[in-house]
């Protein structure tokens, strides 16, 4: 059975300025972000992208998604790390 983890950069400047920021019952503040993978990391080795979340009817209208931040991903497998930011890696060890 595999794990699997991921570090995110997120600018919380452009999350607070966004709007998109919503109370729940509990009075916390809460923002929706969406998570996906690149076709092909970057030059940092970072995989994923970070974006505001958008509705339904956001997405119909074809408005650009907001990124606010990025980030890497990490695969392993028997505690031994397979994929770091979409590259596979062999015969890594991880200590705890």
């Amino acid at each position: 059975m595999g794990s699997f983890k991921c570090i995110l950069n997120v600018d919380v400047t452009t999350l607070l300025e966004s709007g998109c920021v919503f109370s729940a019952r509990n009075g916390r503040k809460y923002i929706n972000l969406e998570v996906t993978q690149r076709r092909e990391p970057d030059q940092y080795q970072q995989d994923l992208c970070v974006a505001i979340e958008r509705s339904r009817e956001a997405r119909l209208r074809g408005e650009a998604r907001t990124f606010v931040g990025a980030g890497q991903s990490y695969i392993f497998v028997n505690n031994r790390l397979v994929e770091k930011g979409g590259k596979v890696i062999e015969n890594l060890e991880v200590t705890k």
